[in-house]
């Protein structure tokens, strides 16, 4: 159900999933890294609009084994760092939320200078826009037909929706694994009790504000790290 419980990720989708950002953090790292024919570096900037096209041509080739397609795209004015687009069935990852960047101005036009690439941010969100599909497609298997809202104007009432509580415990336990380099499911656990889902500002306004909201996700975020340790199956990202 989407009004209870956690949203857990398959064991083998958590095996394509890895494969999947881990070549495609290698190749991203392998475009700024262009050498000439002596060997030096050329620029260490790429042009965004050929970053997306490249990263979208190899993400086509690596993503076959998903049932959904994975698109990137560049808007350094937005704020959204991607979504699960239900109509096209796809996972989509804005590019500039993820990347260290420059401008470069010619005439009218505005050209990004895109210098890296965030995979391990990117992945955070890849997976909070993957518990997303799975939420469609669960429902959409249970009753033939479910769409997420996508206006967002009641910003109050966002982390207070079921499915954004298990989206974004899924996303924390990534970020947390992350950021305290924590390599087995039971360290995360312990880690993940002794923390409280505090360790970030937004969720410590969370607490305060809407204690009930912020429960969910700590217990969501509980249950799929019990989960993780029962198969033996970390979050997918592997630092390669």
């Amino acid at each position: 159900m989407l009004t209870e419980g956690a949203i857990l990720i398959d064991t083998e989708d958590k095996k394509e999933i890895s494969k999947y950002l881990n070549a495609m953090n290698k190749y991203a790292k392998s475009l700024f890294q262009q050498t000439n024919g002596e060997g030096y570096p050329i620029s260490g900037f790429v042009d965004s609009d050929k970053l997306v096209d490249l990263l979208q041509e190899k993400s086509l080739e690596l993503s076959n084994k998903f049932n959904f397609k994975v698109f990137y795209y560049f808007k350094p004015k937005s704020s959204i760092k991607g979504r699960y687009d239900k109509d096209n069935n796809s996972i989509d990852i804005n590019l500039a939320l993820h990347s260290q960047f420059a401008i470069w101005r010619n005439g009218l036009d505005r050209v990004f200078k895109v210098s890296s690439i965030n995979f391990k941010s990117l992945s955070i969100t890849f997976l909070h826009e993957f518990i997303h599909y799975i939420q469609v497609a669960l429902r959409k298997e249970k009753s033939g037909d479910f769409e997420l809202p996508t206006d967002w104007s009641e910003k109050d009432k966002y982390m207070k929706r079921p499915w954004e509580q298990q989206a974004h415990a899924i996303a924390y336990l990534e970020q947390l694994k992350q950021e305290l380099k924590l390599k087995s499911p039971e360290k995360m656990l312990s880690s993940l009790r002794k923390l409280g889902v505090l360790h970030r500002e937004d969720l410590q306004a969370l607490k305060k504000t809407d204690y009930k909201s912020w429960k969910a996700i700590m217990k969501n975020a509980i249950m799929a790290a019990v989960a993780d340790i029962k198969d033996g199956e970390p979050l997918p990202w592997q630092t390669s």
